[in-house]
């Protein structure tokens, strides 16, 4: 009686699965490094004007952030942006679609979210974060497109953003808070 052994040998598909496999993994780790490089010294957004009121400048949009894209409320995309200078009287904010199913949803000042258009008011107020950072994350965060009304005036507000260029923290939450 003979015995065989198994073949142990990996055949020529196998070997060409790993070793896209393998070049897959490389590439895609060699893009993050990349993209955090690129993005690891974020530089402020400087002044192109005076802003459409007072307490505001205007700010180019960064073209890696999703922005203030689109139309909302029936003001179409801007090319600059109304940075607060300094915290304003937000009476209105109007939260617009980005995703399928979505609503236009308007939010008034009121006695009991005056605390939340505050807040939001002071951080937006923020300047751009700038300086270097270890690293940055490879998930960009979207902030979908609003309106605030200051003193009659409907604008649509610059976000402060962060040493990678991504808005930052506090105003996601501030407007989170707004939304809910």
């Amino acid at each position: 009686m003979t015995t065989t052994t198994p073949d142990r040998r990996i055949g020529t598909r196998a070997r060409l699965l790993i070793v896209l496999g393998v070049l897959a993994v490389i590439f895609g780790g060699l893009a993050l490094l990349a993209y955090n490089w690129l993005h690891a010294g974020y530089v402020t957004r400087p002044a192109v004007g005076a802003g459409p009121i007072p307490g505001t400048v205007a700010v180019s949009r960064v073209p890696s952030v999703m922005e203030q894209i689109g139309t909302c409320d029936g003001i179409g995309e801007p090319q600059h942006l109304a940075r607060y200078v300094r915290p304003l009287h937000i009476d209105t904010i109007v939260f617009c679609p980005f995703t399928a199913g979505e609503a236009t949803r308007e939010v008034k000042r009121t006695a009991a979210n005056a605390s939340e258009f505050d807040a939001l008011s002071q951080v937006l107020s923020h300047n751009d974060s700038s300086g270097r950072r270890g690293s940055c994350p490879a998930v960009l965060p979207i902030v979908a497109p609003f309106v605030t009304t200051v003193s009659g005036q409907r604008l649509r507000p610059a976000v402060p953003l962060d040493e990678c260029g991504f808005p930052q923290p506090a105003v996601m939450s501030a407007l989170e808070a707004l939304r809910r």
